[in-house]
């Protein structure tokens, strides 16, 4: 910053000044003399750092000293919101005009202390509209927050407690929609923020499982510590106003305060689950180190919660804004997600279990919004999901082929359509031909697939719908891809990894593409046909793959066998070399 730039940044902070003083001297509290106006620390504060600002070089010599009295003034439960309001845009034009250097010591402590000050701001409401505005600007100041440059300083509780705050607005029922969307998009953004930055975030932990503890118990720690709860309060009036989910409803009639931090968790919220918090770390282990993985684990832990629908208290329009921002985060990520054990714990176990019950959801927005959902997730990590996968594909094989008067058309064509854009992904048909029908203990979903298709290719006498068009397009789809004949890489004398890839796979184990380094090895003792992964290697031929179908389906006729009797199946499973039989067997 050269000195004209420094003249300019001293200039519009003496200006920023200059106003907040002049609103605040308006105000009722300040409405007396000026001798009692002087007598004010609020208003001490701001001559001082007018003061400081008349004296001083340039703006690094402040060293962030000049966000304080801003922040004194966002946090005083005794000023208006037009004041606080003022106080919260002079704090974004500071963050925006980039007067915070991210490099000095002490920025870390600045934006820290500047994200705490705004997630419990306070101040005196008047009505419903002023308030909200003062609302919308905090949600744009948290936003400003994590966007600029120093927000890349802030720890992992603050990320924690910045989110929690804009999600308590967005869920808040008794706010007006206009400034429920204005919380949902700036949400959406800040989602896409943390998770497009992922690659680069350190996998440091906050500590072992006594060091995390949820916002309610933090609240109680802090709470104990004799520290106030931050809230708006109205003129001749204490009682908070609920803008979080947990806050319980107020009388009609009177003004409501609202808080964005700290505030009661007791009695269970009516729209949102009391166990779908942020976690925080207590004030005694708060990380001093930027955040990293621990805060977005958290975060999609908090988005996988609120799209349970079994869960009474997520609502229709609460789980569309969760699926909407676990979208925003798939999309941001991609296939990096998967890279971290921690979240693709989370994405194998919750997401997918959430997702896979909002298939049967009634609501159409909610069904279409999983499907998305589902298709981003498979085409990024599909290699990771192969349960998940299998249990997808069966699902929608079973809603297109339904004849259930109850499933509405458009469902089975919403299906079908994302089964389409299945088979129009590169290689997809192979994959599932050889991780599920080419496997021992997987359905056959391959060909379940291609006869469903095929059942509703055939045109119904007088009549074309859109679901013959698309079963017939994923036919050439898939037959394209057959056609192309996939040449396997040559093999590659390589040493083989550490995966095995027998004819009886775990199921657990990954998918194995159709480029996957796999190396047929022949057959072991007890006609096992055995597939090693080497690196440079193509798929297994397909006289391996034949094999291996060829005892799935002695082994269905067994099973069909041991039901009726038991011996008849082991004597069949022996003459096709499915069991190893010794001579006291």
């Amino acid at each position: 910053m050269n000195s004209r730039q420094a003249s300019a940044a001293i200039a519009i902070i003496q200006g920023e000044a200059s106003l907040l003083l002049a609103a605040m001297r308006r105000g009722s509290r300040w409405g007396g003399p000026s001798r009692v106006e002087d007598q004010d620390p609020l208003i001490q504060q701001l001559h001082q750092l007018q003061q400081r600002l008349a004296s001083v070089a340039g703006i690094w010599e402040l060293n962030g000293e000049f966000l304080k009295p801003f922040c004194d003034v966002v946090l005083s439960d005794d000023t208006s919101g037009p004041v606080t309001g003022m106080a919260i845009s002079s704090v974004e034009k500071f963050l925006t005009y980039g007067m915070l250097d991210p490099t000095h010591p002490n920025s870390a402590a600045i934006i820290e202390a500047v994200s705490d000050a705004i997630t419990h701001a306070r101040f005196v409401g008047t009505n419903q509209t002023s308030d909200e505005v003062v609302l919308m600007k905090i949600v744009e100041v948290l936003h400003t927050i994590l966007g600029a440059p120093v927000g890349r300083l802030l720890s992992n509780e603050s990320v924690c407690e910045l989110m929690q705050s804009c999600f308590r607005i967005c869920f808040e029922m008794r706010l007006s929609e206009l400034l429920r969307c204005f919380a949902e998009s700036k949400l959406l953004s800040m989602v896409q923020m943390l998770f497009s930055c992922l690659h680069t975030l350190s996998e440091e932990a906050w500590g072992g499982a006594d060091d995390v503890c949820s916002v309610d118990q933090t609240l109680h720690c802090k709470e104990e510590t004799g520290e106030e709860q931050n809230h708006v309060t109205t003129e001749g009036d204490d009682e908070n106003k609920g803008t979080a989910p947990e806050a319980p409803p107020t009388e009609e009639g009177e003004e409501e305060t609202k808080q964005t931090g700290e505030e009661e968790l007791d009695p269970p919220p009516l729209d949102a689950p009391p166990t779908s918090s942020l976690s925080c770390v207590p004030e005694k282990h708060r990380s001093v180190a930027p955040y990293g993985l621990p805060c977005v684990r958290e975060l999609l832990r908090f988005l996988i919660s609120i799209i349970n629908s079994r869960d009474r208290h997520n609502s229709e329009a609460l789980v569309t804004i969760g699926l909407n921002l676990v979208c925003a985060a798939l999309e941001c990520s991609g296939p990096v997600v998967c890279q971290y054990q921690s979240l693709l714990l989370l994405i194998q176990d919750g997401l997918c279990r959430n997702l896979c019950t909002l298939l049967q959801h009634d609501s159409f927005a909610v069904f279409s919004r999983a499907l998305k959902n589902y298709y981003i997730l498979f085409i990024c990590a599909r290699q990771h999901l192969k349960l998940q996968l299998e249990m997808f594909l069966n699902i929608l094989i079973d809603l297109i082929s339904s004849e259930n008067l109850k499933c509405p058309m458009d469902r089975r064509e919403l299906a079908l359509e994302c089964v389409l854009q299945f088979c129009h992904v590169q290689h997809f048909a192979a994959e599932i031909f050889v991780n599920f029908d080419c496997q021992l203990y997987m359905s056959n979903v391959f060909e379940n697939l291609t006869k469903v298709l095929s059942k509703n290719a055939f045109q119904v006498p007088s009549s074309l719908t859109p679901v013959h068009l698309m079963s017939l397009e994923a036919l050439y789809a898939v037959m394209t891809t057959i056609q192309s004949g996939h040449t396997p890489t040559p093999f590659s004398e390589a040493q083989p990894t550490s995966q095995s890839l027998p004819p009886y796979q775990d199921d657990h184990a990954p998918i194995v593409h159709a480029s996957s380094p796999s190396l047929y090895k022949g057959e072991g003792p007890d006609g096992h046909v055995v597939v090693e992964v080497r690196e440079g290697a193509g798929p297994p031929p397909l006289k391996v793959l034949q094999a291996i179908c060829q005892k799935k389906k002695v082994m269905l006729v067994a099973t069909e066998l041991f039901n009726k009797k038991a011996s008849s199946a082991v004597e069949a499973s022996g003459e096709a070399r499915c069991l190893h039989l010794t001579s006291q067997s």
